[in-house]
């Protein structure tokens, strides 16, 4: 189950994706990196987690989905909650359109949950750069980053990094697939509550 969230102020990713596998990788790593995370195992799931007065800095999302897809979901997002960044991780086609409004990341599959980090962090810092140009702010739109969990500096990945696919597991490179996942994790998709950053989860390596 999704453990208590941490104090007041905490940055807050909702990761959507209708995988276990795939949303309980991404949970473990946005946690290490600080965020407190939401996963959601369907869009309407992800529209819940929105609701309220709460400090959400950034989706990430499939597109292929059951029911409401990820290009949906989007749309409702940038109608319902203005100013929060959608990234999608998917093999799927999103339009050059949406593409173009800079609320909206895209990342292929497959990809290193590094890579992750870094289209993360683009993301929030083109955000909040657009937020100031919009609010006539002069401060250069430094991106919100949880406490403690530095920027990516798009270094070289190791060898080792865990991959998001849609493929089996190999031996020498974890993926985020749907394949069976370690029983210790402690978050759990689409039950309604958020879970708090790493000091509260299980940060051992994603094996």
């Amino acid at each position: 189950m999704a453990v208590d969230g941490p104090a007041d102020g905490a940055h807050r990713v909702v990761v959507v994706d209708d995988d276990p596998g795939i949303r309980l990788v991404l949970g473990r790593a946005l946690a290490r990196w600080g965020y407190e995370v939401f996963l959601a195992g369907t869009a309407k799931d992800a529209l819940l987690a929105l609701q309220g007065d709460i400090d959400v800095v950034a989706v990430v999302s499939d597109v292929a989905m059951p029911a409401m897809d990820g290009l949906d979901l989007a749309g409702e997002i940038l109608r319902r909650h203005a100013g929060v960044p959608i990234l999608f991780l998917t093999g799927s086609p999103v339009s050059a359109d949406l593409l173009a409004n800079p609320l909206v990341g895209l990342l292929g599959k497959p990809a290193r949950v590094a890579d992750v980090r870094v289209a993360l962090d683009d993301l929030i810092a083109r955000t909040a750069v657009a937020a100031a140009a919009v609010g006539g702010r002069s401060d250069g739109g430094a991106a919100p980053h949880p406490t403690g969990a530095p920027h990516s500096t798009g270094a070289p990945h190791s060898t080792g990094a865990p991959h998001l696919t849609g493929a089996p597991h190999s031996t020498g490179a974890p993926h985020l697939t749907g394949a069976p996942h370690s029983t210790r994790a402690p978050l759990a998709a689409g039950d309604g509550g958020w879970a708090a950053p790493a000091r509260r989860l299980d940060a051992g390596p994603t094996r």
